[in-house]
């Protein structure tokens, strides 16, 4: 009952054929197919989401990202700099 509450386009299509289907029956076997079709992709995202999570936390990974930042500002100041050289 829950996945009705998500604010994603294919529950609102999902749940629109299910209104359309005719009877209170073959609406709650679409609804329920549809729920059981996606489950194994909710409960993969929410797994991958927690691995991610506890990934993006890692000091490692923080500071790694911090050099990749400062790399990248040194980089794009080098061709700002180029750039200017050139045209000047």
């Amino acid at each position: 009952m829950l996945w009705g509450w998500l604010p994603c386009g294919l529950v609102y299509s999902a749940l629109s054929w299910a209104a359309l289907s005719g009877s209170v029956s073959s609406g709650a076997l679409y609804m329920l197919a549809f729920g059981l079709g996606t489950l194994p992709a909710m409960l993969a995202f929410g797994w991958f989401s927690g691995a991610l999570q506890s990934i993006l936390k890692a000091r490692g990974f923080r500071q790694a990202m911090g050099v990749i930042m400062i790399v990248y500002g040194l980089w794009v100041a080098t061709i700002a700099l180029r750039q200017t050289l050139l045209m000047g």
